[in-house]
């Protein structure tokens, strides 16, 4: 199935898609969030529990999906991802702070109340293409990893993290299990599991 999806990325145009009534520009290189069924799912449980003023890193931002939904949801959002053609998509989609680079490296010092990566769960080295870097996260989830490792620090007191996964990747399942995280919600479509992995602050539980 991920080697079909990827062929028809290659053909990829830059199109519009829309997400609860909100249009998005998909450029070449950047994952539709409706393709990719975890984009449009995680962006909606997110923007539930978003209050008015929360900080919100939008990690790994793709289009800027989960961003622009928590935006409309009153939180003031911060996005960050590698991938140039990303970052310019949530600008264009209309993220006020966009920056560019590899996970907190331009985030240094910084800290959220909520954090939300859906993350290149997939084991596997990228190609050179923007939307591979999505996928895959290195032959040891080596991105991942990293991003569990770093999550602690960029969380403000009393903050929460999330990560959304598939059933489909069970090595990305394992480590988040091993880094302490919990499972909060999961669902089905089309015989995916996606399931929503939740991390608080050091010393503060927290609701989901």
């Amino acid at each position: 199935m991920l080697d079909r999806l990827r062929a028809r990325l290659h053909r990829v145009r830059p199109h519009t898609a829309h997400v609860d009534g909100v249009r998005l520009w998909i450029p070449p290189g950047v994952l539709d969030p409706n393709l990719f069924r975890s984009g449009a799912w995680f962006a909606r449980h997110v923007a539930r529990r978003i209050q008015p003023g929360h900080s919100l890193l939008d990690l790994g931002c793709g289009s800027g999906v989960v961003g622009v939904l928590a935006q409309r949801a009153g939180a003031k959002v911060t996005a960050a991802d590698l991938n140039p053609s990303a970052a310019e998509a949530a600008r264009r989609n209309g993220v006020a702070d966009v920056r560019h680079g590899d996970l907190f490296e331009p985030l240094r010092g910084e800290r959220f109340d909520r954090i939300a990566f859906n993350p290149p769960y997939f084991p596997g080295t990228p190609s050179d293409r923007g939307f591979d870097r999505a996928l895959y996260g290195g032959p040891q989830l080596e991105v991942f990893a990293r991003f569990l490792a770093g999550v602690d620090r960029h969380l403000a007191d009393g903050g929460r993290a999330w990560v959304v996964l598939s059933d489909r990747a069970p090595d990305a399942i394992r480590l988040v299990e091993a880094a302490g995280w919990r499972a909060v919600v999961a669902e089905v479509m089309c015989g995916e599991r996606l399931s929503v992995w939740r991390r608080a602050a050091m010393g503060y539980p927290g609701s989901d």
